[in-house]
């Protein structure tokens, strides 16, 4: 049997009645479609119902979902199933087992990019604290209110009503206190 799959994430570059057509001219006799709103349960009836034999087509592998790991998975139990899985945008069929070699290579493009953006991310933070930019929020500028925090915390007033006070969070405020040697004797 061939079967189609459309998923309208509501963002595709390829609309959801070009990929019914594109369906339909394939020959599928059925069609699952999933929108943001069913979040992928009609994928999974699809994949409890499929066969072996039956041919799944989408009109691109973006269908299948994201993250690509999960989309390699997919195409790799399918491929186990018996269930050959046509890509009509990529041109790609994964017909059996046999295609563990071309899912392999997927995987291992998928991980070589994942190393490439952890490179240049890295590469990025260097150059950043380089010409001093550190990410995060700005640290609060205390300094010049430690005698009035210092008497508040003298007169046992909760630390979070002091930091409301001064409008910070309380945990800026006892970061500040365990960090400063004038108002550490009152961490807790």
């Amino acid at each position: 049997m061939k079967i189609g799959y459309i998923r309208d994430s509501g963002f595709d570059a390829i609309s959801v009645d070009v990929q019914r057509a594109r369906l339909k001219t394939a020959g599928c006799e059925r069609v699952f479609e999933d929108s943001y709103a069913t979040e992928g349960a009609e994928l999974t009836k699809l994949l409890v119902e499929v066969k072996s034999g039956d041919v799944l087509f989408v009109t691109s592998l973006v269908q299948l979902g994201r993250p690509i790991k999960m989309v390699l998975e997919l195409v790799g139990e399918l491929a186990g199933q018996g269930v050959e899985l046509r890509s009509l945008e990529e041109k790609l069929t994964f017909s059996s087992a046999e295609d563990g070699p071309v899912i392999k290579v997927f995987n291992d493009l998928l991980k070589m990019n994942l190393a490439l953006i952890n490179e240049r991310t890295k590469r990025s933070l260097s150059i950043a604290k380089v010409i001093g930019r550190t990410g995060g929020r700005p640290t609060a500028k205390l300094d010049d209110q430690i005698k009035e925090i210092e008497l508040l915390l003298a007169k046992a007033v909760p630390v979070r009503t002091i930091a409301t006070s001064i409008g910070i969070s309380h945990t800026t405020l006892y970061r500040f206190i365990k960090s400063n040697p004038i108002l550490k004797k009152y961490a807790r």
